[in-house]
């Protein structure tokens, strides 16, 4: 029975740590998605999302984000 429990420790442990190394490259993605056309960094603020003009029918969004850093907007595609 302690075994058994040691195992699943174990296993729980292991879990946890593959789970917050997941989150972490969760974060990365996002930080990736938000990079600024003009400086070139991480850290856009999403200000609105807006369906496109001629393809919002489609599921295509126009999302409007501002950078944290050189406080540009700009507007990137998105396809839900």
């Amino acid at each position: 029975m302690e075994t058994e429990i040691e195992i699943l420790k174990r296993e729980n442990a292991e879990l946890k740590a593959k789970v917050a190394e997941l989150e972490a490259q969760i974060e990365v993605l996002k930080a990736e998605k938000n990079i600024c056309p003009y400086c070139k960094k991480p850290g856009g603020k999403l200000l609105d999302t807006r369906p496109t003009f001629y393809l919002g029918q489609f599921g295509l969004t126009s999302e409007f984000y501002k950078c944290g850093n050189c406080g540009k907007e700009y507007e990137k595609q998105h396809q839900l």
